[in-house]
């Protein structure tokens, strides 16, 4: 292998990029060790670590193959536009996976992945199961990197799988703690560190704005007002608002959903118009898929274009940006909700230029430490906070997280201590220590 050193001086240099020391020590590690794990907030520079692992690769191993993968739609296609990589991927996808619950149901499962390097970015988003199928279809000797920030909403499913693989200590890991992006002219990733470091003591300005309501029905008539004025100035796809809550009270995603559509996009005809169950859409919609499918993935957000009549029933066009427009029937209508609003956790994965949030007692059951660090670190350009800044401080301070006994971590340990002792290879005095301390 050529000198590693040498060859990410040469990509380094010819893109113009600044890396620190803890950079250039990610992009070494990656090449070192079969898998790694890059790690880091808003702004750290993790998307310069992967260009240049990207570059570096392609020059030691050219006929090597390469796969980047997110968990979701938009988080994969965000990577290739970040890297500049066109084979990007969700993990479902490249695995051949349609959702945990279709398991009896699937055919195009793959047996392994045929990748010489893959990095799999938000990896704090994967579940037990997802990571189960993936880790069974990596091929032997296959670099693997795994990108995210553990400080963030664990993944929906089962499991809080990227925390306990960084927390067993037989994974290398490097930590990115240098802001870069966002440093001189905007608060954001100032404040996210400062949130994850439970510190109260945040910046406010043009990018960082806190309005100050005393009441859900305050907040939401605040937020509703401020969004109209952003899309306005911004366009409808580049703002969102994200609440802690989906249904409970004004301020709550399908609230302020069913407001701000009869002003952004009121009744206009019967034609344009249509109704499954409770939901009901009109042409013009902003809306979420729900649910992965072969061409469109859960969490990802479009328009409707059209409802046409034809012989064979209702046909309504999405539009899902990027040269992804599909046509739906009445019965795929139960994949979709409104999109003006959705909840933090639906958030997951994506970003935004604009995010308002609603701050609320109302919310405070939902309001954690890591919850409001996640909406906040959606936003790429300004955050408007909407509500309570005693409820601001007091989710800051709240870090109680619920365990997910899971136990990787230390099944992870207890099996690496069982192959060193059948290998004749010395197991480290640390992990007799965890081992030991665990019971």
């Amino acid at each position: 292998m050529k000198d590693i050193s040498a060859v990410i001086e040469t990509v380094r240099a010819e893109q113009g990029l600044r890396t620190s020391g803890k950079q250039e020590s990610a992009v070494r590690t990656a090449f070192l060790y079969n898998l790694s794990v890059i790690t880091g907030s808003p702004g750290t520079g993790k998307t310069t670590v992967l260009k240049i692992i990207l570059e570096v690769y392609r020059r030691i191993y050219p006929d090597g193959k390469i796969v980047l993968m997110a968990p979701t739609g938009r988080a994969s296609r965000r990577m290739a536009e970040s890297t500049g990589f066109d084979g990007a991927c969700t993990m479902h996808s490249g695995l051949g996976l349609v959702s945990e619950e279709d398991e009896g149901s699937r055919t195009k499962k793959k047996d392994s992945l045929d990748a010489d390097l893959v990095i799999v970015d938000e990896f704090s988003m994967v579940d037990m199961w997802l990571a189960g199928k993936f880790f069974s279809a990596l091929k032997k000797g296959a670099k693997t990197v795994l990108v995210g920030d553990p400080d963030q909403l664990p993944s929906v499913g089962a499991g809080n799988v990227f925390k306990e693989l960084i927390q067993c200590g037989l994974v290398p890991v490097t930590v990115l703690d240098e802001i870069f992006r966002q440093a001189k002219d905007s608060l954001i990733a100032h404040n996210a560190r400062f949130i994850h470091d439970g510190s109260t003591k945040l910046y406010y300005g043009n990018d960082f704005q806190f309005l100050p309501c005393g009441s859900q029905a305050d907040a939401a008539a605040a937020i509703i007002d401020r969004y109209c004025q952003e899309i306005e100035s911004s366009g409808v796809e580049h703002v969102q608002i994200l609440s802690p809550f989906r249904t409970e009270g004004a301020a709550s995603s399908d609230h302020l959903n069913a407001a701000i559509r009869e002003i952004v996009n009121p009744f206009q005809s019967v034609e344009d118009e249509i109704r499954i169950g409770p939901k009901t859409f009109r042409v013009g919609d902003r809306i979420m898929q729900t649910k992965n499918t072969d061409k469109v993935s859960n969490g990802d957000l479009g328009f409707i274009r059209y409802v046409e009549d034809t012989p064979e029933g209702k046909r309504i066009g999405l539009d899902f940006g990027e040269d992804r427009s599909l046509e739906y029937s009445t019965e795929d209508l139960v994949n979709l909700d409104l999109a003006y609003a959705t909840t933090i956790h639906k958030a997951m994965g994506s970003e935004y230029d604009i995010v308002l949030m609603p701050v609320l007692k109302a919310h405070y059951i939902m309001l954690y430490r890591n919850l409001l660090y996640t909406g906040i670190t959606r936003a790429r350009k300004r955050v408007v906070l909407a509500g309570e800044k005693s409820v601001l401080f007091m989710a800051i301070h709240k870090n109680e997280i619920s365990k997910r006994n899971t136990l990787l971590g230390e099944r992870i340990r207890l099996y690496y201590k069982a192959y060193a002792k059948s290998a004749g290879i010395a197991v480290p005095e640390f992990l007799e220590e965890k081992l030991k301390a665990a019971g």
